[in-house]
């Protein structure tokens, strides 16, 4: 890790120095040795018995609303290999932040207060990779944290266990799971490029068994609200012509235990 305070002394040095008519010099920055989280010898001890607790895979079409499936895979790059030691939290902000173009995001699809904005929102498309992740810790038995359902069911996911993360102005969505199983537990992603313009992005938990067993209901529908097409006139098409521009998504109530 950057040893600040040593480097800001080199820094400090050079200056003082070169206030004397010395030439100029590059300036070394200064580190210093940090301790793993998980020794070798606990990780030689563990391995043996580590096992696929939880996985999941979703597919998704490659396209702008996801900047060509960059924000789906990047986070995927950025958080496979995570261990979470035991009692650790995972959170998804604190986990891939900071998210920026010169880390590979880009524009894509985000839903507005009524309304989905094709490529709205910087890393547009991201809870696919989100969802996927909360699904395989869900399928882990792992202890839940934060999470949200998106405004309107997108049939992608499973119903009624889609995980969506967001930062809008002062309000922040995030998806959070503690490892609550007195292992530590490694996450696992994968890129997966399908053909015919799709793609996957896969998470697998591994960790210790614990003996304990996870049981996943089918979800209960209720308090379903049918969705309807409005149609409006425009100005920006030719006349005669009709353009479908979103899709009617039923409101319901959903139970999953």
């Amino acid at each position: 890790a950057l040893d600040v305070d040593a480097t800001v002394a080199r820094i400090a040095a050079e200056i003082e120095a070169r206030g004397t008519g010395r030439p100029s010099a590059s300036v070394a920055v200064a580190v210093a040795m940090i301790r793993p989280k998980m020794t070798t010898e606990e990780a030689q001890k563990i391995a043996p018995v580590m096992v696929k607790l939880g996985s999941w895979t979703t597919w998704f079409p490659i396209s702008d609303r996801n900047y060509f499936g960059a924000n789906i895979w990047r986070p995927a790059q950025i958080i496979n290999g995570t261990v979470l030691a035991p009692g650790e939290t995972f959170d998804w902000w604190r986990a891939i932040w900071p998210v920026t173009p010169a880390r590979g995001f880009g524009p894509g699809g985000v839903i507005r207060s009524n309304y989905t904005d094709p490529t709205g929102a910087l890393a547009g498309g991201i809870c696919s990779c989100s969802t996927t992740l909360f699904n395989a810790a869900l399928r882990a038995g792992l202890q839940m944290g934060a999470r949200s359902n998106h405004k309107y069911y997108i049939d992608l996911y499973p119903l009624g266990l889609d995980a969506t993360v967001s930062i809008m102005g002062g309000s922040r969505q995030s998806m959070s799971f503690t490892n609550d199983t007195g292992h530590p537990i490694v996450i696992r992603a994968f890129k997966i490029r399908g053909s015919g313009g799709r793609g996957k992005v896969r998470y697998q938990i591994w960790g210790a068994p614990d003996g304990r067993k996870v049981e996943i209901s089918r979800p209960s529908v209720s308090n379903v609200r049918k969705a309807t097409t409005k149609t409006v006139k425009g100005t920006t098409l030719r006349r005669g012509v009709r353009e479908q521009v979103e899709y009617p998504s039923n409101g319901m109530d959903v139970l999953v235990t």
